[in-house]
């Protein structure tokens, strides 16, 4: 999904999204122990070495939607339509989306949180997406050879 419609869904749905801060400053701390991890086995430094792989146990590898909405633009307005329906459930503001994606030609919607209503929406909306082009949202269909794909006819092609 490009910039824009990531920045407006992320600005919108803001609380699903809260991890995302911690996300980015568990990313930049790994690399920061990566290259210091490299400087101490240079060293023969077995002190330094056990306390960046203990702080790497301590962090862990925790990258909620690390990578962005990794699909396209085509399934905006699902995604939109799909956290306003769980924002009017989630009263507890207890949704933490940690993924989103295409795969196998449909849209998958990983979160942490939520109960069975929230799932039945993820549900709902990952199987519009089978009939809705990834590229412009208008009706489409699944392809069942080559790469997986779903798309309108213009754009099946």
């Amino acid at each position: 999904m490009n910039e824009q419609n990531t920045k407006k869904l992320i600005e919108k749905h803001k609380y699903m999204f809260a991890e995302m801060d911690r996300s980015k400053e568990v990313q930049r701390r790994q690399s920061e122990l990566t290259d210091e991890f490299v400087k101490a086995k240079a060293n023969e430094d077995e002190i330094k070495i056990a306390q960046i792989m203990e702080e790497q146990r301590e962090i862990g590898s925790f990258y909620p939607i690390a990578f962005g909405f990794e699909c396209g633009d085509g399934w905006f307005k699902i995604l939109d339509n799909l956290m306003d329906e769980i924002k009017k459930i989630d009263v507890n503001k207890s949704v933490s989306v940690h993924q989103v994606k295409e795969k196998f030609g449909g849209l998958r919607f990983y979160i942490e949180g939520g109960n069975d209503e929230v799932n039945k929406l993820i549900n709902k909306a990952e199987e519009k997406s089978y009939k809705t082009c990834e590229v412009c949202g208008k009706p489409g269909k699944t392809n069942k050879s080559g790469w997986i794909k779903t798309a309108c006819e213009e754009h099946t092609r």
